[in-house]
């Protein structure tokens, strides 16, 4: 049994032809958060999306701090790299 107690990501923003974009997860259903189009919105939308890579990301460096392994702090760069391009809408 896992302890996470959030939804698993990834996750994604959608807009809809509703006026709101949606925060979805991985099964592509399940609307995690709706917001009302405005300023700023995307900026938001794509941090909120990258938070399950951000918090992964985090754990690992966290993890990493006990480990003396190039190749997996390679891994974890990189992660840590990806999750910050998604949080600022660099990659799709």
């Amino acid at each position: 049994m896992s302890d996470t107690k959030h939804t698993p990501g990834p996750w994604k923003f959608e807009p809809a032809d509703d006026g709101y974009l949606y925060v979805v997860a991985s099964d592509g259903c399940t609307a995690l958060c709706q917001i009302a189009m405005a300023e700023g919105v995307f900026a938001n939308a794509r941090l909120m999306a990258a938070s399950p890579e951000l918090l992964a990301a985090c754990e690992a460096v966290e993890a990493f701090t006990e480990s003396d392994d190039d190749a997996e702090y390679t891994r974890i760069a990189d992660m840590v790299r990806a999750a910050i391009r998604k949080a600022k809408g660099e990659t799709t």
